[in-house]
Order: C-alpha cells, then structure tokens, then sequence
C-alpha cells in the first residue's frame, strides 16, 4: 500500500512524462505532466489508448520499434533524444529513458518510462551549431589568414589562407603543431616570445608590422593582430590570431623610394629647365629678330625633351606600383603628370614656333574641319556653359591645307573663347562663308591688299565670342610670341604666334578686333580656287 501510494505521489506531482504500459503497448498508467503535454483533461484520457492516437505516423512508430526491442531483448533505452510532434501541432525535443516492466516472476508484461523536456535546450544548441557553423565558414573563407593557438603554442584551428600561407591542404596538418614545424627556429622563437607577452599581459596586439621568414627563405609582410580568449577562470586560455598580407604595398613603397631616388636629379633638371624657359622667355620677348627667338626656343625645347620623357616614364612606373587604396600618392602622381604636361606643351609651342614642320597638303572640306576641331573642345565649352552657333556656308569649294596645322589653330582659337567666357558663359558663333576681293566696299583694308590681290576670291572665317573682350592697348600684342592676357600658368602665350605662323604658311593672315557690346571676334582669311 505504501509503496502504491508513492507512485500516486510521484505520478501526480512530477514534471516529467511517466508512462507504463501493458504489451500492446497501450497506457495503463501515466504522470499528470503527460498528461498536461498532451493536452487532456485527466489520466483516463489516456488509458487504454497508444502512442498512435496523438502523435504523428513518424514518432509512433518509432516508439512502437523501440518497445518491440525492449519487450523481445530485455535491453533498457537511456537518454534518448526524441523529436515529438504533438497533438495541437507543436514540435518538442524529449530526452527519454524507455524500460522493460516485470512481474514478480521476472516475465516482462509491458513498458515504462520517463521522459524530460528538452525543446529549450535544443534550441539553444541547434542555435549554437548554427553559429558556429556561420562563424567557421566566414572564418574559412576570409581572405587573411586566421589561425588560434592553445597556452602551449599549439595550433588548434586554422583557415585555408592560413594553410595556404604554409604549404599545406588539410586542417589535419596544421592542428596539433607549432609554430617550430613551420618555420626556422629563430622565427619561431619570435613567435613564441610574441605570444606569450601578449598571454601574460592580457593586452591585445593590433596591427604589428612585421617580416615573416619562412623554411624556403622567402620573406612576407604582415600586419599581425593577436587577441587573447580569456576562459571560465578568466584568465587568457587560447591566443587568436589574423595577418594581413602587406607584401605588395611594401614592394611598391620600396619601388617608390627607389624610383623617387632616381628621379630626383631629374626633377631637379626639370625646374632648372623651367627657370631656363622663363629666362628664355624674358629673352624673347624683348628680342628683336624672331629668327634668333626660334633659334633659342628650339635649343631649349630639344634639351627639356628628354627629361620630360624620363619623368613621364617613371611616372607611369609608379602608377603601376601604386596601390588604387594610396589616395594620397596617386594625388602626388596627379600632380606630377600635370606638372608634365604643362612643360610639354610649352616645348611643342615652342618648336612649333621656331621650326613649323612642312605642310602636308591636301584637298579638304574647311566646314568639316570647323566640326572636327568643335568635338575637340566639347568638355572645354560644356565646362564654361557655352552655347555654339554655326552659321557655316553651303557652297565653300575643297582648298588645299594640312588639316592637323589647322585644326590646331581652330582648336586654339574655341579654346581661348570658351575661356573668355569663363565666368558667365555666353555663345560662340562660327561663320564661314566665300568672298570676292572687290577692291571697293568694306571687304578690302591695308592687311587684305598687301596679301592678296583684287578680284581673288577667299575662304573667310569668324570665331565670334560674348566674353570680356581684349583690352585696347593689348590688340595690337596679342600675335607676338610670349604674349597673353591669361593668368600666370594658365597659357604660354604661343598659341596664337604659332596660330599665326600656321596660317601665314597656307598664304592667309589673321586678325581681331573686338565686338562692340560683345567679345571678341578672330577672323581667318585663306586663299580659295
């Protein structure tokens, strides 16, 4: 009776999910927690009923397997962790315990068992594994290697960079070494001092610099980082461990020193050579004899030429070598290639004034000349807002003219207007059109009569802008060489001496006046069949 009246007890008060059962595997006596968990009103709604009537086809016959064996072997199920699908839909995790019941005589006349709820439990596992599996794939597939050691200086994880760094394919060969299996002693020694400073003294080290010798003698850069993993005693048990690669950067700030070395005389040529040219240019403008200004000109152009090109060379160099990251020294490149292309286009100025190559000839449309020199300059007139108008002649005939000379002075001449009309923008107007020379009229003055004759016909063009103009007393200056009204820096005042020079070759002149109310107006007058 006692004993009867403990199990009533137990069955009545207990959290966990008692069972017996008789061999047809039905419930002859239950806990009020299986009760509760399969949401019946009482014990009696249990009894004589099986597994079958409330949970799903899957978990009952898994049971009923586990009772077969039990009742045909004797053997008892501990600990099991049982997934059970529940009558209102819920899925929960039991960790059971399944036994063989016996008479008094030892014969086995059913089942009993306990089960716990374990549905928490294994949430917060499956959650763990998850992140750990999350944790060891973004491990696993970040580009730096990663590796950690034990107190001992073992390696007890690692990923494939870091295998790779080592010459190795699976974890396997990694884990259970040290640092001594891979490297020469006195980097491994190295290693060893550097972590256990950093296992003693608790303090992270971020971002070490350092040379890291490997048995084949090569040398790698790394930014190293060691982080000490404090335990359950919190007191540091692992040492976690990422380098970053750096050798790259570090070969290009050596091939950067190098090249900066070996340029620096070079620079230092080059600004001598740019005194040399503002000598030069204080020379020619106060020369007289523009033979004796071509002369100084061309010998100074020729002995820039070569040091532009060596800087030009190890520029580019160090464009290669310089990482896309290094904003800094690609603003220092920027610099120099301006600097460089400054000084180039003063030596073709230069050499275009004081030797014009030979006229390559040929028989050309001017009209589509205007149109292909205006592409040239398109971002110069969107940049400075500019509108274009054409006002282009439908019936100009084919004349003879090298269209690269020209082109350069159309290019020359919509450059400076766009640039007059810098600050407001404004509209440039183009005007072709073919004209006699009558002799009477307002087509005839003292620079058209002495260069062409009465009756000849001409290709005359206009360039016409809305800017600030050009101030009277600099018109009659604006041809010579050296002269301009841009800012220092800004021009080198050969475009239109060389403009000039240009046309005067193709047997034409040019001239400009300023617009009353407008800008200023370049006009082009050549030769026509």
């Amino acid at each position: 009776m006692q004993q009867a009246a403990l199990l009533k007890i137990l069955l009545e008060n207990s959290p966990d999910c008692i069972y017996f059962k008789d061999l047809e595997r039905r419930f002859i006596a239950v806990s009020r927690g299986l009760v509760q968990r399969l949401g019946q009103q009482s014990a009696s709604d249990l009894l004589g009923k099986t597994d079958s009537d409330f949970f799903g086809q899957e978990h009952a016959l898994a049971t009923a397997l586990d009772e077969q064996e039990i009742v045909e072997t004797g053997h008892r199920i501990v600990g099991k962790l049982e997934r059970e699908d529940l009558p209102d839909g819920t899925v929960r995790w039991v960790v059971s315990t399944k036994l063989p019941m016996r008479d008094e005589s030892g014969r086995i006349i059913g089942t009993f068992g306990i089960s716990r709820d374990f549905t928490a439990e294994k949430e917060w596992e499956d959650r763990l594994n998850s992140e750990r599996s999350l944790l060891r794939s973004v491990i696993e597939h970040i580009p730096d290697p990663i590796y950690v050691k034990d107190l001992a200086g073992v390696y007890v994880l690692d990923n494939g960079s870091h295998r790779l760094f080592l010459g190795r394919h699976q974890e396997e060969e990694i884990v259970g070494k040290t640092s001594h299996d891979f490297f020469p002693k006195e980097q491994a020694l190295k290693f060893e001092g550097d972590d256990q400073r950093t296992l003693e003294s608790g303090i992270p080290l971020i971002n070490r610099e350092e040379i890291v010798i490997r048995s084949d003698g090569s040398r790698t850069w790394f930014l190293t980082t060691k982080v000490p993993v404090k335990g359950t005693q919190k007191s540091p048990e692992l040492l976690v461990c990422i380098g970053r690669n750096v050798t790259q950067q570090k070969l290009a700030e050596e091939r950067l020193l190098q090249t900066n070395a070996e340029l620096s005389s070079t620079v230092e040529k080059l600004k001598e050579a740019h005194q040399q040219l503002r000598d030069v240019q204080m020379q020619l403008v106060e020369a007289e004899k523009l033979k004796s200004v071509g002369r100084l000109a061309a010998g100074v152009a020729h002995e820039v030429k070569n040091p532009l090109a060596v800087l030009h060379l190890g520029v580019e160099l160090l464009r290669q070598t310089v990482p896309a990251t290094d904003e800094e020294s690609g603003a220092v490149l920027d610099e120099m290639t301006n600097a460089i292309a400054r000084a180039e286009t003063v030596v073709r100025g230069l050499l275009d004034f004081s030797a014009p190559r030979k006229l390559q000839q040929e028989a050309a449309d001017f009209n589509e000349v205007v149109r292909h020199s205006l592409q040239f300059v398109r971002g110069e007139l969107r940049t400075h807002h500019v509108k274009v108008a054409l006002e282009l002649s439908t019936d100009l005939p084919l004349i003879e003219m090298d269209r690269q000379k020209m082109e350069q002075v159309l290019i020359n001449l919509l450059t400076n207007a766009a640039h007059a009309m810098a600050l407001k923008g404004g509209t440039l107007t183009i005007r072709t059109r073919r004209e006699q020379l009558t002799g009477v009229g307002g087509n005839v003055g003292h620079a058209l009569s002495e260069n062409f004759r009465i009756g000849e016909w001409l290709l005359i063009t206009e360039i016409e802008d809305t800017g600030t103009g050009i101030p009277a007393d600099k018109l009659e200056h604006i041809f010579q060489p050296f002269f301009t009204t841009k800012a220092t820096g800004s021009g080198t005042g050969l475009g239109l001496s060389v403009s000039k020079t240009i046309i005067a070759l193709h047997g034409g002149i040019i001239s400009v006046k300023n617009v009353p109310g407008s800008g200023a107006c370049f006009s082009i007058f050549l030769p026509t069949p």
